[in-house]
């Protein structure tokens, strides 16, 4: 594929990348950036001017780029790949595109803000992806289905998730691609060629991959949310009826897994895992429950017996420290679920889930009918906390904490 001709002289080619003509100017006498025969230039240009500009403001002048590019030890090249096509500066401003899309220009900018840019000025030249990015905004805005403040908070959730999603790419390319290609003998510049037709040919599926995964997660939340509300009109209708012997639902995380494996790396967080996964399967297989699904700090266990299930999961909590895994804390319900797909929705799960996340490290919390089905026992009490509030929950919920009684 060739590159895009996008400008028709230095003086474009600065507004499209966002710097002093001069620069651009400097750049083509070094012989950096290069116009064709007819002195245009094409869309890889702007992507080189930006790159030296950064590598500029970060350090290495111009002059000893041009030379590492003269000598063969570098080239902007790689450069060239469809996979660098990134959104160059239009000429409009964001006064000018906020006016178009129909959106105040405050929403325009503090859009750009949640996406983790510094706030520009209105006359700015705005990208020129912006308009299209605005799109879903606009609609949701225009439809009453969001204000501009929840609306930004979902921006940042979302430029936050795919960050992370980038950065762990960038790494692994780096460390599995790039370093071994250096380690066997050739040049920054000889690397760049060759990976860069990896690159080329994985962007597109990796892009796919990527809006694959969110239409899986979408079609999970959705379905969650369709499957309480027809549970929540079956019971306005009196016609809500629990199952003589409901599954137990028990949801356990690790209290603190993140921060911990953020400072100790990736590496640490799958040894966690992999402890997690045999202490789990070493108590919840013993007493005839299964790990139906796995949330990389925690996992979501079903039982046939309540009891079992509140056993098993103090357990499990009890000696996650013996094994060297941060504190765990859990929920557990019974009730009714939906199947679908490999994945369980309705109220009972997202009931377990919520007393998991209220619950405090250490503790195990149940509902009322857990501790109606559980029914007296030796080995387990059972401590009234009262009716708490649960996000996602229409009333509060009566709430116990299940405690291990000694029967020796």
């Amino acid at each position: 594929m060739r590159p895009t001709v996008i400008a028709s002289g230095p003086t474009q080619l600065a507004e499209r990348a966002g710097v002093p003509v001069p620069f651009v100017e400097r750049l083509v006498e070094l012989g950096i950036v290069t116009p064709a025969e007819d002195g245009t230039f094409s869309d890889a240009d702007v992507y080189r001017v930006r790159f030296v500009r950064s590598s500029d403001r970060g350090g290495l002048s111009v002059e000893a780029i041009a030379r590492a590019i003269h000598e063969g030890r570098f080239s902007l090249a790689f450069l060239d790949g469809t996979q660098f096509r990134w959104a160059s500066l239009s000429p409009r401003t964001y006064a000018e595109v906020a006016e178009d899309v129909g959106v105040s220009l405050e929403f325009v900018l503090a859009f750009e803000e949640a996406l983790g840019k510094v706030r520009p000025a209105p006359d700015d030249p705005a990208p020129s992806d912006l308009e299209a990015l605005l799109e879903a905004p606009r609609v949701a805005l225009d439809a009453g289905v969001v204000d501009d403040r929840t609306h930004l908070r979902l921006i940042g959730v979302y430029a936050e998730a795919l960050r992370r999603i980038a950065e762990t790419e960038g790494d692994v390319f780096h460390r599995l691609i790039e370093v071994p290609r250096l380690e066997a003998g050739l040049t920054h510049g000889e690397m760049l060629e060759v990976v860069n037709r990896i690159g080329a040919e994985l962007a597109p599926g990796m892009e796919k991959l990527v809006l694959g995964i969110y239409r899986r997660q979408q079609e999970r939340v959705w379905t969650d949310d369709g499957v309480q509300h027809m549970e929540s009109a079956i019971e306005a209708m009196g016609l809500y009826e629990r199952p003589e012997r409901p599954t137990a639902f028990a949801f356990l995380d690790l209290t603190g897994y993140t921060r911990l494996t953020d400072e100790r790396g990736d590496e640490a967080a799958a040894g966690l895992a992999a402890d997690l996964t045999e202490l789990v399967h070493g108590e919840v297989v013993r007493r005839d429950g299964k790990a139906v699904k796995w949330l990389g700090d925690g996992v979501m266990f079903s039982f046939r017996d309540p009891a079992a299930a509140v056993l098993a999961t103090m357990e499990v909590g009890r000696r996650t420290r013996d094994v060297g895994l941060p504190p765990a804390h859990a929920g557990i319900a019974v009730g009714p679920v939906i199947f679908q797909d490999g994945d369980y929705y309705g109220r009972t799960v997202n009931l377990a889930a919520r007393l998991a996340g209220f619950a405090k490290p250490g503790q195990t919390l149940v509902d009322a009918e857990v501790v109606r089905l559980a029914g007296e026992r030796d080995d387990i009490g059972f401590r009234e906390l009262g009716a708490v509030p649960l996000k996602g929950m229409m009333r509060p919920v009566e709430v116990f904490e299940a405690l291990r009684r000694d029967i020796s």
